[in-house]
């Protein structure tokens, strides 16, 4: 009935448009579809609409919309989006743009009157355009022949979930958890171009929806199927088909018509949902012929930017270290290497790295102010001993990459290596995270803790107990310095 057709059908979400298309069902039969035989074919005006309202005639300028009895026209369906072409009469030409599908089988083509004008019941010649349907013919082939490939190389949990033919790529949504590897996505594109390359027949049949399934036929996602089904069976596989399916799109008749295949991208879309893109024949050579030209391009500028490195390097008094046979690896290398060389020149440089020992409370500090450097290599100063040269007492942790002990490299600067205080300064991030689990201090982080540590004891060298040491330093510089005195002093009284 009209009511419950009006409540299943899933429509444009505006009452008023959607009544419009079942006033005209009432007044129309299904449109015959002609394309899977024809390109062209003649036809008679049974509707036109204009403005979402039928009209008696269109005119030249006129968007709009017409439905005929019969048309070579695909209607977007399954995935495949419609066909172009043209519909004309004499001086009328109207320029298809688009074919849709309303109340599942009214054919509406859109477009515009480029010339002339056009009334109901007027006969009309339809032409599609062929070169565009040939590659949509071949690319829905094809996404037939790579969801079965998915299948047996992913597994059978592979499940389409959506689908995009278009005349220039197609676009596979499909279940599965995981991305595909560069071994698995070899053997998919391998087993879809040796299909291809076999030029076998595409046989269609018809039959009822569960004769298909029980002879092996998979049902496409998102497809609604009649009485009365066409089953694509493609791929010769040892007198077998390699894929077979419901479908009601449009396909070629020979599988080498589908040409060379390759997926050229794959991403996630949704939990457990995997997204694939590939192209074929020209359009696949027109891509890899830019990819290629890019590389080239990219090559050239790599070359560029190694010259220009090895000379800033050079400059600075470096030797580049060339070993890195990858271009990328080499600029890598280049960039890290000309970063440590840049911050020695200045270091070295007394006017940029400027240097001031003073006392605070009587714990010699070393001020210290370095000019020409950016800001981002700051940081990384203090992992390249900024702080600690060789007559330097202060008990600076900073002379050891955080992950191995700190003291090793600390000489008879201070006496520190001989007391109890020792195995403070002999943690390693790895003991720092454990001894610190549940802690507020643990914010500070291993290279804070020891930092403060040593600022707060100093370049004392005398043996004296480190618990009253520590004491005697609480107050003298930060806050952040008294949270750690408190936590080492109660660290030192629990052992």
């Amino acid at each position: 009935s009209r009511e419950l057709a009006k409540k299943n059908w899933k429509g444009s979400g505006d009452s008023a448009i959607d009544d419009i298309w079942f006033d005209v069902k009432d007044k129309l039969s299904a449109t015959e579809f002609l394309g899977y035989e024809t390109n062209q074919a003649e036809g008679v005006i049974l509707s036109l609409l204009k403005g979402n309202k039928e009209v008696d005639e269109l005119k030249a300028g006129d968007q709009g919309m017409i439905i005929v009895n019969q048309t070579p026209f695909y209607a977007e369906s399954g995935g495949q989006i419609g066909d172009k072409g043209e519909i004309s009469s004499g001086k009328f030409i109207f320029e298809v743009s688009d074919v849709q599908k309303k109340l599942g089988d009214l054919f509406v083509h859109y477009g515009e009157v480029k010339s002339g004008s056009i009334k109901i019941n007027q006969n009309v010649e339809m032409k599609i355009d062929t070169k565009r349907r040939d590659n949509l013919r071949a690319y829905h082939s094809a996404t037939h022949l790579l969801h079965e490939s998915l299948r047996r190389v992913l597994g059978s949990h592979v499940m389409q979930k959506g689908s995009l033919v278009e005349p220039d790529r197609l676009r596979f949504d499909f279940s599965h958890m995981k991305p595909i590897s560069s071994d698995e996505m070899l053997r998919i594109e391998t087993q879809v171009n040796k299909m291809v390359e076999k030029k076998s027949e595409v046989k269609t049949r018809i039959m009822t929806p569960k004769e298909a399934v029980d002879n092996g036929a998979l049902a496409l996602f998102g497809e609604k199927y009649g009485d009365e089904v066409r089953v694509l069976s493609m791929g010769d596989e040892e007198d077998k088909y390699f894929s077979t399916e419901l479908c009601g799109g449009t396909h070629v008749r020979n599988t080498g018509e589908i040409g060379k295949f390759k997926i050229i991208n794959q991403s996630s879309i949704a939990a457990g949902v995997r997204r694939v893109e590939a192209l074929r024949d020209k359009q696949l050579e027109e891509y890899l012929k830019n990819k290629e030209k890019l590389s080239d391009m990219s090559a050239q500028k790599d070359e560029i930017l190694i010259k220009d490195l090895s000379e800033k390097i050079i400059k600075i008094g470096g030797k580049p270290s060339l070993e890195n046979k990858d271009q990328k690896g080499l600029i890598k290398d280049l960039s890290k290497q000309l970063e440590q060389l840049s911050v020695k020149s200045v270091l070295e440089d007394k006017s940029k790295n400027i240097i001031k020992d003073v006392t605070v409370n009587g714990t010699k500090v070393r001020l210290q102010k370095v000019k020409d450097l950016p800001p981002k290599d700051m940081r990384k100063l203090i992992g390249n001993r900024i702080f600690g040269c060789d007559d330097c007492q202060i008990f600076c942790p900073w002379n050891k990459f955080a992950t191995k002990p700190v003291i090793e490299d600390f000489k008879p600067r201070s006496s520190f290596e001989d007391s109890s205080l020792k195995s403070l300064f002999m943690w390693t991030e790895e003991d720092w995270d454990e001894k610190t689990k549940g802690s507020a201090i643990r914010r500070t982080g291993y290279q804070g803790w020891m930092r403060n540590i040593a600022v707060a004891l100093g370049n004392s060298k005398k043996e004296r107990d480190t618990i009253d040491l520590l004491k005697s330093k609480k107050g003298a510089v930060s806050s952040m310095v008294d949270e750690h005195i408190d936590w080492a002093l109660e660290e030192q009284l629990s052992n």
